[in-house]
């Protein structure tokens, strides 16, 4: 997978729900998360059954 396009990642985490924008380096289905890498190098780890949206920047 070769991903090159910003998403926006709605999740609820620690009671709320939160945005993340990155690009996604990776997502693996024996763990349900996705990895994110975000615009300053870190990587945010995002259980899939949170997600509540991704949109395409």
């Amino acid at each position: 997978m070769n991903h090159t396009h910003n998403v926006v990642i709605n999740y609820w985490d620690d009671w709320a729900y939160n945005d993340a924008v990155g690009i996604i380096a990776n997502v693996s289905k024996d763990q349900k998360q996705i990895k994110l890498e975000t615009d300053d190098g870190e990587y945010v780890y995002i259980e899939v059954d949170c997600l509540r949206s991704v949109v395409i920047l």
